[in-house]
């Protein structure tokens, strides 16, 4: 059965040399069944405005798997350069309860968005755990897997996962997503594989994923 990614720019693979999250779950997981189709759906800098006017492009897929990660395009935040196309709360709620119904699949997944740099991006980390809850309780309301990585990663130091501008994961975090994805995807529940990088564990639920070496600069 076909998976198909749905979201923004990390599901679209920004900051990632070898792609994205999305694709290295596609690099690993293909080369075992050749079968398996991903349809990559995430376009940069898109909110939950923007999915709603394109979810027909997941529903006309058939029968599919899903795995969705929203990223903040939605949130509000200081200097912002784009204020209009942010939405409130409430519009964010209501556009998640038209918008995950209508593209879940046989099986999906909802991803969180990760901890941004509120210094670089403007984005205050109790706006965005606001939006991410909200995400979480209309994902786990329409019988979605959850993963919380947000909240799994808040206050863990994200320095060497983040890419210079501070809002999107670099390679390195970018492969640590993708070995919770790829665990998830084969088990749907399972507590995710760890991560095989060097340096210090951040706990995550049911387990710890290794965090990377201290990042040296754009990949």
């Amino acid at each position: 059965m076909d998976i198909v990614g749905f979201g923004a720019s990390s599901m679209q693979g920004i900051g990632d040399s070898a792609g994205g999250f999305f694709r290295r779950v596609e690099s690993t997981l293909t080369a075992t069944s050749s079968s398996r189709r991903f349809l990559n759906m995430g376009i940069g800098g898109n909110t939950t405005r923007d999915m709603l006017a394109r979810m027909q492009d997941v529903t006309q897929c058939g029968a599919h798997n899903l795995i969705v990660m929203l990223g903040c395009n939605d949130v509000p935040r200081d200097n912002d350069r784009s204020p209009a196309i942010r939405t409130t709360p409430a519009e964010y709620r209501d556009n998640l309860r038209l918008l995950l119904p209508a593209i879940q699949g046989t099986r999906s997944l909802f991803i969180s968005s990760f901890p941004v740099c509120a210094t670089r991006t403007g984005v205050h980390d109790e706006t965005l755990a606001a939006y991410m809850q909200i995400a979480l309780n209309m994902a786990a309301e329409n019988g979605y897997d959850t993963w919380d990585l947000y909240g799994e990663l808040k206050g863990t130091g994200l320095s060497p996962w983040w890419a210079p501008d501070g809002l999107h994961f670099n390679n390195d975090g970018h492969a640590m997503i993708a070995s919770g994805v790829e665990a998830r995807i084969l088990g749907w529940g399972i507590t995710p594989l760890p991560f095989q990088g060097e340096g210090v564990a951040i706990p995550m639920a049911g387990g710890e994923v290794m965090a990377p070496a201290p990042w040296k600069g754009e990949e």
